[in-house]
């Protein structure tokens, strides 16, 4: 098969297999037994962790519904989990029932009789009884995903989706190949393990939707957990797939589960990039880096400022061209900067920025705010004092500030702040940042 025969759109396009279902199955292999010992209770909490995310998604009504499983103790009537549910002014819709198994499978396994079991469950917050013909719109996935999966999973019956990915599936066939352009919430190869940023399967390694859409759960996943899920995102792993056999393997821990019978063998290594060296206006080393994470900056921004009466104050903002870009999306935004090089700032009042060529800690706070952004490194350099007095003027004039670092140092806590999430570090293949609701 040609490149150009694999170019197709999406919609038409159907890999080329043979006729063969693979057994449903799926096995770990650690490297070591200290690894297995060190991660194993490790990923098993962050996997509930997650599951707990999920929950709390639909209490705090930012989605309509989770799917999840319950045990028989639980649906008892007066049991603390049905107890939470109703508390919270949610419902349960009974799907099926299923086995309990210790092994992650792709396809929800029939139950056999005298066979143990839990229940599938969809928890809503919504009185009606749901359509289940519009179950990806309940459970709040990105449109280009459910259409995705309704291709794939539902009509051509793959139970591998990796393959069909965009970024993988137009790849030249038949050779091992690196890709590091790719957002690392999207990364679903260890989900067998429990460890994933989003529920659902996203239709791309680069899907926009998904990238931001991680961003509801991961704001709830404890410290320790949500570290070691940008850990093992992060790190650089191997897929190759053949004959209906998929293998995912990196220095932990090594999957092997049923895939797609491909007549032919598809691998490919996830692999991060050389962390940024700062030598520039805005911090990168290329325009190519700036522009990639500046995107995932814009991907949190999006989700919190209006179509219209915008007011963004970037701190540290060199040439402006994250205020810029801001500007682009949101065009009514009033865009300001402070930043203490004058012949950076120049450049930024160039880009029609009204910036102010000052010290941080002499600028003076003027109105509200509907997001100010600062990056880490200009809050390490202040000392206590400073420290104290830049976040009561913070949180007197905005309800977001986002801390962001591009260079892997551990961020700056704000004092007495509700913190949302802690982003740890950066590499050139997305920006990661530090958001706070602070009122």
């Amino acid at each position: 098969m040609t490149s150009k025969q694999l170019k197709q759109p999406l919609d038409e396009l159907q890999l080329p297999t043979y006729d063969f279902k693979p057994t449903e199955s799926f096995r770990i292999q650690w490297a070591s037994l200290e690894i297995q010992n060190e991660y194993q209770s490790k990923i098993a909490k962050l996997s509930q962790d997650f599951c707990r995310a999920e929950l709390l998604t639909v209490f705090n009504r930012e989605r309509v519904g989770c799917i999840t499983t319950m045990s028989k103790e639980d649906l008892l009537y007066d049991s603390p989990a049905l107890q939470e549910i109703r508390g919270n002014g949610c419902f349960i819709y009974p799907l099926n029932y299923i086995p309990i198994v210790d092994s992650y499978s792709n396809e929800v396994q029939p139950l056999q009789p005298g066979q143990d079991y839990q229940v599938r469950v969809l928890i809503t917050n919504r009185a009606e009884y749901p359509n289940m013909n519009h179950l990806g719109h309940i459970l709040g996935y990105p449109h280009c995903c459910v259409k995705f999966f309704e291709k794939y999973w539902t009509r051509l019956q793959y139970r591998d989706m990796v393959p069909c990915m965009e970024g993988i599936q137009f790849l030249e066939l038949g050779k091992n190949t690196d890709i590091s352009d790719y957002f690392e919430l999207c990364n679903i190869l260890i989900k067998g393990m429990g460890v994933r940023a989003v529920p659902h399967l996203p239709c791309s390694l680069k899907c926009h939707a998904t990238n931001t859409f991680a961003h509801v759960f991961m704001k709830y996943l404890p410290n320790e957990s949500y570290k070691l899920l940008i850990d093992l995102l992060r790190m650089e792993t191997n897929y190759s797939t053949y004959h209906g056999y998929a293998e995912v393997k990196n220095k932990l821990f090594k999957n092997v589960f049923n895939s797609i019978p491909l007549g032919y063998k598809l691998e490919f290594t996830l692999k991060q990039l050389i962390p940024l060296k700062l030598n520039s206006n805005n911090g990168f080393t290329d325009k190519d880096s700036e522009t990639r994470a500046h995107h995932e900056i814009l991907n949190f921004v999006s989700t919190i400022l209006s179509l219209s009466e915008n007011r963004v104050l970037d701190l540290g903002c060199g040439d402006g061209s994250l205020l810029r870009k801001i500007g682009d999306l949101f065009p009514d935004t009033v865009l300001e900067g402070v930043e203490i090089n004058k012949t950076v700032s120049e450049k930024a009042v160039a880009n029609q920025i009204l910036v102010f060529n000052q010290d941080l800690n002499e600028f003076i706070f003027n109105g509200k705010y509907s997001l100010i952004m600062i990056a880490n490194q200009r809050i390490k350099e202040m000392d206590e004092a400073e420290h104290i007095k830049f976040f009561h003027n913070v949180k007197s004039s905005t309800k977001y500030l986002l801390i962001y670092d591009y260079t892997a140092d551990i961020i700056v806590y704000p004092i007495n702040f509700s913190r949302i999430k802690n982003f740890n570090g950066i590499n050139t293949s997305m920006s990661l940042y530090v958001p706070y609701k602070v009122n």
